[in-house]
């Protein structure tokens, strides 16, 4: 008697479940059919280090999250005397976006909340406010992203692209492309606002 076993009654294990090709002599049964299927990891293996391609998508994932990251954290604008914090997830995205149609189509006050703060009446200049500078961070972000991935792509130096971090400046093509892609968004809102006879001066980034 082995008082460091346990002991309990296997009668019932009927059905090979595993056999062992160094030692035939060892099979080990269950009590149900299913089937021995090996892991397939190797805990000897040892860890092969990144590929180039693996360390740019590494790189570009972590990127894509900081800009993500910015994006919802969302922006602030002046509101009288106050500095009012408006977060910018999915759905403030929605509900800001449908409170500026609503402004500019019939040209009233609208209710809205900055965060954590209850409802009140905000002016249809403070709605277009809200909306163009939050559009407008956004489109910075994404469109500054794009361009980081695409000069992540164009390297060939697993350094250079380690020290890369989130708000590094944008150089040569990559900065042509995103100042251009910016003027010409800014461009745009100010044609909307025009248009409809509202007008607002959209700050540089």
């Amino acid at each position: 008697w082995n008082p460091a076993l346990v002991q309990t009654d296997r009668s019932h294990y009927t059905y090979l479940y595993r056999t062992y090709e160094g030692d035939p002599n060892t099979i080990e049964l269950c009590d149900n059919h299913i089937p021995y299927e090996p892991s397939g990891m190797d805990i000897n293996a040892k860890e092969h280090p990144l590929t180039l391609d693996e360390i740019k998508q590494r790189k570009i994932s972590e990127l894509s999250r900081s800009c993500n990251e910015e994006i919802t954290k969302g922006i602030s604008i002046q509101v009288h005397d106050t500095l009012e914090h408006f977060s910018y997830r999915d759905e403030d995205q929605t509900n800001i976006k449908e409170l500026f149609d609503l402004a500019i189509q019939t040209n009233i006050p609208m209710y809205y909340h900055s965060d954590n703060q209850g409802c009140k009446l905000y002016s249809v200049e403070q709605i277009i406010e809200l909306y163009a500078t939050a559009s407008m961070n956004k489109l910075h972000h994404t469109t500054y992203f794009n361009q980081m991935k695409q000069y992540i792509e164009s390297l060939d130096n697993t350094e250079s692209i380690n020290s890369i971090t989130y708000g590094d400046q944008l150089s040569n093509e990559f900065l042509t492309t995103y100042d251009h892609a910016m003027t010409q968004a800014r461009e745009s809102m100010e044609t909307l606002l025009e248009n409809r006879k509202i007008h607002l001066t959209i700050g540089e980034r």
